[in-house]
C-alpha cells in the first residue's frame, strides 16, 4: 500500500524526520484501512476491512522508547555511563567529540567508552546489517539474537503460560447487528 506523501520533514542533513512529519505511517495505513478516503452517499467512511470494526493503532517504539519500566539493566547502565563519559569530555575543555560505546569482541559481553570526532559521525548513518534479516525477510538470524541478548540483558521477564480451558457454549452465533435480518 502507498500511503502517500506524509509531509516528511528533513534536517539540516536532509535525512527524514519521521516523528516531526505532518501524518505517520501509522496514521495514513489506519486511515486507508478504516476507508477514510471513500464515503458512502451519507458521508461515512467506507472500511476495507475484511471483517467489522474499525482498525486502531499504536506507533512501534514509542512506549519502549518512553517508559523506564521497558528498559533493561545493560542498557540504564550504559546509557548512565556513556553520558558520564560525555561530561568528562566536556569538564576537560574538549569540545566537538561524541561520546562513544564499543563493544569488545570478546565475551563475556564489555564495552568501552570513547570519543570520536562529530565530524566524523555528523550526515552519517548506521543501518541495519542486512545479514541479520532472514531470506523471507519476516525475521532476525540467530547471529542477531546472539548479538542482542546481552543487550537485553538477565533474567528475561517471565512470562505467565495460561492453560485454555472453555466452558460450554451456551449462546447462539453472535452475528452483528448489521448483519442480521
Amino acid at each position: 500500500v502507498n500511503v502517500g506523501d506524509l509531509g516528511i520533514l528533513r534536517d539540516s542533513f536532509g535525512h527524514a524526520e519521521f516523528s516531526a512529519s505532518e501524518k505517520t505511517v501509522e496514521q495514513a495505513l489506519t486511515n486507508y484501512l478504516n476507508g477514510i478516503d471513500r464515503k458512502d452517499s451519507q458521508g461515512r467512511a467506507q472500511s476495507r476491512l475484511m471483517i467489522k470494526g474499525i482498525a486502531r493503532s499504536e506507533r512501534p517504539g514509542t512506549r519502549q522508547r518512553r517508559e523506564a519500566a521497558y528498559v533493561s539493566e545493560v542498557d540504564k547502565e550504559e546509557a548512565y555511563q556513556v553520558g558520564v563519559y560525555a561530561a568528562r569530555i566536556a569538564l576537560s575543555g574538549e569540545n566537538g567529540f561524541m561520546s562513544t560505546i564499543a563493544r569488545n569482541p570478546d565475551l563475556p559481553y564489555k564495552v568501552n567508552y570513547d570519543k570520536i570526532l562529530l565530524d566524523t559521525v555528523a550526515n552519517s548513518e548506521r543501518e541495519f546489517p542486512q545479514e541479520w534479516i532472514t531470506p523471507d525477510r519476516v525475521d532476525v538470524t540467530d547471529e542477531f539474537i546472539d548479538w542482542a541478548l546481552p543487550l537485553i540483558g538477565t533474567p528475561l521477564p517471565r512470562f505467565a503460560k495460561f492453560k485454555e480451558i472453555y466452558n460450554p457454549k451456551k449462546c447462539a452465533e453472535y452475528v452483528p447487528v448489521e448483519d442480521r435480518k
